[in-house]
């Protein structure tokens, strides 16, 4: 998968999908990657300080050594009137397609905006002809981000069985995986 299939910006009714830049990291702190209710159930660790949150820009900016680069096509999701971002979402590339992952802060779940999103982007994926496939998983018991995964058409494949660390557990937690493919999306499924 070709990063550069992706745009750099994506809108919705409701969104605006874009790039991070390194001056988002005070809001991302405050809104979601400092909140451990948020990341309970992430493959990252809550960040202790904006400092943690500059690193972890500076990896999807671009600013920082190459070798510290991240691979995935991260968008900071914003309110169409409100610049700051309330959470975030990428892709990253995987053998056959590639793999979905987001975040939201609390005062916006609930509201729909994480499934909008979540849709944009998968819709954005089969644009790039190396896509067969995106999948996602989260925590068994991170309920939420399942319905997210089903209203964008993802299907259930079965739980992994301790096959996932995070950083908030002390042993590897069990994870429900879903996926969409490219058939799915032409027969209209």
């Amino acid at each position: 998968m070709s990063p550069v299939a992706f745009p750099a910006a994506l809108t919705t009714d409701r969104l605006v999908l874009r790039p991070f830049v390194l001056d988002d990291a005070e809001a991302v702190f405050d809104r979601y990657a400092g909140d451990p209710e948020v990341t309970r159930h992430l493959a990252w660790a809550t960040h202790a300080s904006v400092e943690v949150t500059r690193g972890f820009l500076a990896t999807v900016t671009g600013d920082c050594p190459p070798e510290r680069r991240s691979r995935e096509h991260v968008w900071a999701i914003t309110l169409a009137d409100d610049p700051l971002p309330c959470g975030s979402i990428g892709l990253t590339p995987t053998e056959t397609g590639a793999m979905l992952g987001y975040v939201l802060g609390r005062p916006w779940h609930g509201s729909g905006l994480m499934t909008e999103a979540a849709c944009a982007v998968i819709d954005c994926a089969w644009n790039d002809p190396s896509v067969w496939r995106v999948n996602a998983y989260a925590h068994v018991d991170n309920v939420a981000s399942r319905r997210v995964m089903e209203k964008c058409g993802m299907r259930y494949e079965g739980i992994a069985r301790r096959a996932v660390w995070q950083p908030q557990f002390d042993e590897p937690q069990d994870a429900a995986h879903y996926a969409i493919v490219r058939d799915d999306v032409a027969s209209g499924q």
